[in-house]
């Protein structure tokens, strides 16, 4: 099952308001959206460039990770968001496939599902745009499953 792992984007166009990215290294998948809703400090250009940089900074916390299980990627996630800047809205929501093990994982406000057959399902479920603890979920995949990340 491995090997057979495809992925697809849709993403909403970037305003002078709000940013999102779907993003994918090897097993690792996630969106990522960004709502301001105050003016930025001086030191954030844009909400693309902090988009980026968040994104590059959960690359290197992942795949620096030697023992990959639902603890060790949550903190990852967790160091990824440690400081976030007042007056915009994150929502994240991630996955890394492992053995076969799908762990998820949410900050914000997002939705996990998935399809499994003829039926379809909710993997994990967030609604908590204050919050920054990371909440996650993590299961066996079959062949075929199909997975959809979404951010609000």
């Amino acid at each position: 099952m491995d090997n057979n792992i495809s992925f697809s984007k849709i993403v909403a166009t970037p305003t002078l308001n709000s940013w999102s990215q779907a993003y994918n290294a090897g097993k690792l998948f996630a969106v990522l959206s960004l709502e301001k809703t105050t003016e930025l400090p001086q030191d954030i250009e844009s909400l693309n460039i902090l988009g980026k940089d968040l994104l590059e900074r959960l690359e290197q916390e992942f795949f620096t990770i030697v023992d990959k299980n639902l603890e060790s990627i949550k903190t990852a996630i967790s160091n990824t968001f440690q400081n976030k800047v007042e007056g915009v809205n994150y929502s994240f929501c991630g996955g890394a496939f492992v053995n076969n093990i799908l762990y998820l994982f949410g900050l914000g406000e997002g939705i996990a599902f998935i399809k499994r057959g003829d039926s379809l399902g909710v993997a994990l479920d967030y609604k908590d745009s204050s919050s920054k603890d990371v909440v996650a979920s993590s299961g066996f995949l079959k062949d075929n499953d199909l997975i959809v990340l979404a951010t609000d």
